[in-house]
């Protein structure tokens, strides 16, 4: 099944792009609940006073960093916990093309994070690069 795409042709020349590889890559999509928009697991801080030895800075800092990389394995495994429901992402434009090996959907989505559940603007873009075959993400950009 092809969808058909004429508004943007010239001349009455159609389109006809793969309507379910495109509904793949969206389902892979994950309403942007994925890899790329996953929270980061807290990495633990503290200000040491002046004069603090320094072992113990070393120590604490390397402890920090064991934690995280222990819990960049749990987000591994376990990704729903660190999706972050307060995003809000639309997708608004899909465009076939081709990437280094092979062809891959390019989904444009406006974003925006609710807050208390209040209206916003969806005044932010992210766009994902989906590749056609595997539906895996082969390139992805968003805004500040």
């Amino acid at each position: 099944m092809g969808l058909i795409l004429s508004g943007a042709c010239d001349e009455g020349q159609v389109v006809r792009l793969d309507s379910s590889s495109l509904e793949t890559c969206l389902r892979a999509l994950n309403r942007g609940r994925n890899r790329q928009t996953m929270l980061l697991p807290n990495w633990d801080t503290e200000v040491f006073p002046p004069g603090t030895p320094i072992e113990k800075i070393e120590a604490f800092e390397k402890r920090g960093k064991e934690k995280f990389e222990l819990a960049l394995k749990d987000r591994e495994k376990h990704p729903e916990q660190y999706y972050d429901d307060s995003l809000a992402i639309v997708p608004v434009a899909a465009y076939l093309a081709r990437h280094a090996k092979g062809e891959c959907w390019i989904l444009v989505c406006k974003w925006e994070y609710l807050v208390s559940g209040a209206p916003s603007a969806l005044g932010h873009t992210k766009v994902w690069a989906l590749d056609v075959k595997s539906a895996l993400v082969v390139g992805y950009v968003t805004c500040d």
